[in-house]
C-alpha cells in the first residue's frame, strides 16, 4: 500500500528540520500580521513564481524522460 505523501514526508523529515519549517512559519506569520496590502500582494506575486518554476519542472522532467526513452528505443533498433 502506498502511504499518502504528507504522511510518508513528515515520518522521513527529522524533528531538527521540522522545528525549523515550524519556527520559520511563525516568522513568516508574524512577519505578514502587521503588513499592508502591498508587501502582502509582493509576497503573493513572489509565491506564484515559485509555484510556476515547481509546476514547469513537474511538467518537464516526465517529458525528458520520455524523450530520453524514446531516443533509446529508437537508437538500438
Amino acid at each position: 500500500m502506498i502511504t499518502k505523501s504528507t504522511t510518508r514526508i513528515h515520518a522521513q523529515t527529522t524533528p531538527v528540520m521540522k522545528e525549523r519549517f515550524r519556527q520559520r512559519l511563525v516568522s513568516n506569520i508574524q512577519r505578514f500580521i502587521g503588513a499592508d496590502h502591498k508587501e502582502i500582494d509582493q509576497r503573493i506575486e513572489e509565491l506564484d513564481r515559485e509555484w510556476s518554476v515547481e509546476r514547469a519542472v513537474e511538467v518537464e522532467a516526465p517529458a525528458m524522460i520520455g524523450i530520453v526513452t524514446a531516443l533509446g528505443l529508437l537508437q538500438n533498433k
